[in-house]
């Protein structure tokens, strides 16, 4: 990770001392690298592509799970790829709602509760510096 994103969080975020650390073993010695705040969300990125999640689904009906069984057969794959792919094209169809969609919801839920006022809570933050 470059030094143009280390020297743009540590303006950022603060001095590398405030980060969190990496672990290195090197010749049998733990060396301690501070990590950017970047940098940790690039290594987060990184593992979410490797790792695949596991689903455990649990109290199904035997007749479902022959069901299954003979259906992925018939696919010419195990019952577990069988499975990834009905929900595959189950979720398929489904579109995400938008930032807007849910923005909307949000206030819809909030309507009648009490507001204050952004300029009202940011002069309080100001006045307690």
């Amino acid at each position: 990770m470059g030094d143009v994103c280390q020297n743009s969080c540590e303006r950022q975020f603060g001095t590398p001392a405030r980060f969190p650390r990496a672990y290195s073993i090197i010749d049998q010695r733990v060396i301690l690298t501070p990590l950017a705040p970047c940098e940790i969300i690039e290594i987060n990125d990184l593992m979410e592509l490797r790792v695949a999640g596991n689903l455990h689904v649990r109290n199904l009906d035997d007749d479902l799970i022959a069901r299954l069984k003979r259906r992925a057969a018939r696919h010419g794959r195990s019952t577990e790829a069988e499975h990834r792919e009905i929900l595959r094209q189950a979720l398929a169809g489904d579109v995400e709602p938008s930032f807007d969609t849910l923005a909307a919801e949000l206030r819809k839920l909030t309507r009648r509760r009490k507001q204050t006022p952004s300029e009202v809570l940011l002069r309080e933050g100001r006045e307690e510096r």
